[in-house]
């Protein structure tokens, strides 16, 4: 290969890969804004459901909850990608989704495990007040390894978005074992604490995915401006 074939070749890479990046951002915003409204709007259900009982909400009906959250984001994806595969005239899937999900994938294994691991020991009737703050510090922590999974193919967008996620799992955490005294008092004044973990995933997978649509179709609209005046 000549030099000015390896230039060429160099170019039409970069292009590529520029593009690619162009288009992940505009499909991640619909998507992450999607996924941010399904979170408020569960945490809003599970908080209503808990002042319509007066009762505990056990950490199987957190489950469902949340599980269901994960469906319907997964669904809304699932369209806005196939809507934008038909738009553009490209296959469904894409290479480069296979490769996203690939990457995630061992990270959203190791979630399912721990989960189902979680709901085990709760049908064994252990005492199961601590595990829903448990289940979430582990899927920000695993959702987040799973956003980093991508970083060879992904914007940098998605790369902070991972990071966010990832050092958000470390402050719940630590915030969990630090104040397990206080929620145990909590539970037994018989205050209704299952909505704090509720709570949590709504400003963590409602509110980062929000703020990070914003930010996102900001610079969007920025780049835009900024290619129609220079032309």
């Amino acid at each position: 290969m000549s030099l000015n074939q390896s230039a060429e070749e160099n170019l039409r890479v970069i292009r590529s890969l520029m593009e690619r990046t162009a288009t992940y951002r505009a499909i991640s915003v619909p998507s992450a804004t999607w996924a941010g409204i399904v979170s408020v709007a569960a945490f809003l259900l599970n908080l209503w459901l808990i002042q319509a009982g007066d009762v505990f909400f056990s950490f199987e009906g957190f489950l469902i909850i949340w599980l269901g959250v994960l469906v319907l984001a997964s669904i809304g994806n699932t369209v806005i990608l196939f809507r934008e595969s038909r738009r553009t005239g490209t296959t469904f899937p894409s290479r480069a989704l296979l490769s996203a999900i690939g990457g995630m994938t061992p990270a959203f294994l190791a979630a399912a495990v721990l989960t189902g691991s979680l709901a085990f020991l709760d049908f064994t009737r252990a005492d199961n007040f601590m595990f829903s703050y448990v289940a979430v510090a582990l899927w920000m922590l695993f959702y987040g390894i799973g956003l980093l999974g991508t970083q060879h193919f992904a914007p940098r967008s998605i790369i902070l978005l991972g990071w966010a996620f990832l050092l958000g799992s470390f402050v719940v955490m630590i915030t969990t074992l630090l104040a397990f005294s206080i929620f145990l008092e909590m539970k037994n004044q018989g205050n209704p604490i299952y909505y704090f973990p509720s709570a949590i995933m709504a400003i963590t997978f409602g509110g980062f995915h929000l703020v990070y649509a914003a930010l996102v179709a900001r610079s969007i609209r920025a780049h835009q401006d900024l290619t129609v005046s220079q032309h």
